[in-house]
């Protein structure tokens, strides 16, 4: 019986310490996750510009896709996120625009083009389906995370389309109204809700956002719009972790604004994020395209920050990504890679990654890929790389 009694507390203590040992690992992680404190860790140099990337549910995988139709398949090679080259194919001499994986596995992708829609099967890198828009210009595509076999297209003449998969075929069509009276209106983004597969938000080239139910199309449940940026084109739509928040980036400068969800309408949340101004440009014809051109931003949001592309033409900035605290707005820092050259650094359009195992951000721009992780020399990184790499049997 003394024996028993003393194998039955060996386990207990045992049992506690491994709990301890977790709990530190996890409250490491967790300080690791709201570190700014990003470096880059690799470099892959592209022969174009690399205009969107989008990482697979399971975090094993990611596709890029630049201004010469090129779409490539990357694997991560290890827990700290280098890529290496799978495949990759050109389907159409074409600038492609975005890549975004199926919603729940990794055998396919959508490739959004200038008019066209094509799905590819990434086992085999062909054309399984493509949905051609005519003379109608493609601004923003979204996969329907809870309703898969649906994407959204957001077009010129201020339209959204609605592809079914299933069945091959555009559904119905929601017109969406320009408050300005502008005749040169498009919807400039589409995003479904995270948490509701029939409502959709449109952000359009005058600056407004719209929210949809799709069984109610005639009418948008609400339109709003930031005074700050009237007239900016929405170029970015994204909800926050927790699904309670939408940042949206308008215009040449990617200005944020960050919008409270709640019971299908949005409030402007008032958060003012400092961003760094781009030069204006003299060209008068460039200036009247803005509102009919593709603008390129991709966000990166966590449950603590806010990583933001700094585009072309900013002035006194030396960095490729804005890091913002996403509770004030505060802006952290930004990323800078190991040689600053203006020429292939300030031509970020997207930057993504994920907070799974260990923090690691993926940026594209002109001729390089960029996978950044926390600063090896700093001494939290330190803690944290020896609890994550020490074999845990928690």
């Amino acid at each position: 019986m003394e024996e028993k009694i003393e194998s039955n507390g060996s386990l207990w203590k045992r049992e506690c310490g491994l709990m301890r040992v977790s709990e530190a690992k996890r409250l490491s992680l967790d300080q690791a996750y709201k570190s700014p404190d990003f470096e880059p860790i690799q470099e892959i140099t592209v022969y174009g510009t690399i205009n969107h990337i989008d990482i697979d549910f399971s975090h094993k995988f990611a596709v890029t896709c630049d201004c010469e139709g090129t779409a490539a398949i990357y694997g991560f090679k290890d827990s700290r996120g280098k890529l290496e080259l799978i495949a990759k194919h050109r389907f159409v001499p074409s600038t492609l625009h975005k890549c975004q994986w199926y919603p729940s596995d990794d055998g396919m992708i959508s490739l959004t083009y200038s008019n066209k829609v094509i799905l590819v099967d990434t086992a085999s890198l062909r054309s399984i389906d493509s949905y051609d828009f005519g003379d109608k210009k493609i601004y923003g595509t979204d996969w329907n995370m809870n309703n898969p076999r649906l994407i959204a297209v957001g077009t010129s003449s201020s339209s959204i389309r609605f592809i079914d998969i299933r069945s091959g075929s555009n559904l119905q069509q929601i017109t969406v109204e320009s408050r300005i009276g502008s005749s040169n209106h498009n919807v400039s983004r589409v995003l479904w809700s995270p948490i509701d597969d029939e409502c959709i938000f449109a952000g359009d080239s005058s600056g407004y956002i719209h929210v949809f139910d799709i069984r109610k199309p005639r009418k948008s449940l609400q339109t709003v719009v930031c005074e700050d940026t009237l007239c900016e084109p929405v170029v970015s739509l994204s909800f926050t972790c927790d699904s309670a928040n939408l940042v949206s980036a308008h215009g040449l400068s990617n200005r944020l604004t960050q919008w409270t969800f709640r019971n299908k309408n949005l409030v402007n949340t008032n958060i003012h994020y400092a961003f760094p101004y781009v030069r204006p440009s003299k060209n008068k014809l460039a200036v009247s395209n803005i509102a009919s051109s593709f603008l390129k931003c991709q966000l990166y949001l966590t449950e603590t920050m806010v990583f933001k592309p700094i585009p072309q033409g900013v002035a006194g900035v030396k960095g490729e990504v804005c890091i913002y605290d996403l509770k004030n707005g505060e802006r952290l820092r930004c990323l800078n890679p190991p040689v600053w050259n203006p020429e292939n650094c300030l031509n970020v359009n997207c930057v993504t990654g994920f907070h799974h195992d260990y923090p690691i951000v993926v940026t594209g721009s002109k001729r390089f890929i960029r996978v950044w992780g926390l600063n090896p020399k700093d001494e939290k990184t330190v803690a944290t790389n020896k609890l994550y790499d020490d074999d845990w049997s928690d």
